[in-house]
């Protein structure tokens, strides 16, 4: 006697489920390797040079940056609240913290950030943003507070701090600088987060510049001395997706659109040349 399944009951031997993967451990299937990057995508570079083109044509250039670096925040082997946290996390903490500092202060919340893994320092977090700079102060005492390491009450040598930088904590752990040029319009804050992305491209087995990354080495067809905007700035552990690599905020995401939709819009074509010539 042959017995019939129930109306709407599949055949449980016939597939997918006939060809199910076996798992040969008693406990789960095993983990996937973690996903990784070597680089910033062809052409983050300009879409960060656009981003910053927008906000300073918006009255709030890309004037700000604040770099951490993971390895010597947790190098004193205290008790952190960002040790648990996977990158991503620690990052989308400190950028929710940031994002409310700023709108506490009228700021507008234009901003751009990368992640960056360098063979001396590790891997470290780039956050650019607009801060005027009767508000560096406050900035320097918020980001103390957020990373739990004080800011030095000197100014480091000029030999041992970046240019324009005005606060660094004890361990060297995170620092903050301003670009000391105005007329830059963020155009080239925006050029050295988005670094990362290759000046050079394989083509056929040949090797040809990356003309969709405008701020380049003269070896790879740009303008600029080699070496700045054109080391590769490591392997990150992740998704390769935008949210962990780099992220453009959705308020200047938002303005760029509009800015392109209205009437005779801008864009970062014509509003970078000037800046681009000013920093020459």
């Amino acid at each position: 006697m042959q017995l019939s399944l129930p109306l709407g009951r599949p055949d449980l031997r016939n597939p997918p489920y006939g060809k199910a993967p076996a798992s040969l451990s008693s406990y789960g299937r095993q983990a996937q390797p973690p996903k990784a990057t070597t680089g910033l995508p062809i052409g983050t570079q300009a879409r960060f040079i656009e981003a910053a083109a927008v906000a300073a044509a918006h009255g709030a250039a890309l004037n700000t940056l604040l770099t951490v670096r993971w390895t010597s925040l947790f190098c004193d082997g205290d008790v952190h609240p960002l040790r648990v946290l996977p990158t991503p996390g620690r990052i989308g903490h400190l950028v929710e913290r940031l994002r409310k500092w700023l709108r506490r202060q009228g700021l507008p919340l234009f901003y751009i950030w990368v992640r960056e893994h360098a063979d001396t320092s590790g891997e470290h977090w780039h956050f650019g943003c607009h801060v005027p700079p009767h508000l560096h102060p406050a900035l320097t005492g918020f980001v103390a507070h957020l990373t739990g390491e004080p800011a030095q009450p000197r100014k480091r040598r000029l030999s041992q701090h970046s240019e324009g930088e005005f606060a660094c904590s004890v361990l060297g752990s995170w620092h903050l600088a301003n670009d000391t040029r105005p007329k830059r319009r963020g155009y080239f804050l925006a050029s050295y987060l988005g670094k990362g992305e290759p000046s050079g491209l394989i083509l056929r087995g040949l090797a040809v510049p990356n003309n969709r990354k405008p701020v380049r080495g003269e070896s790879f067809g740009g303008d600029q001395p080699d070496g700045r905007y054109d080391i590769a700035q490591g392997r990150i552990e992740g998704s390769p997706c935008r949210k962990d690599r780099f992220y453009i905020a959705n308020e200047l995401k938002r303005r760029i659109q509009e800015d392109k939709a209205a009437p005779g819009g801008r864009s970062s074509k014509r509003i970078c040349p000037s800046a681009r010539r000013a920093a020459q």
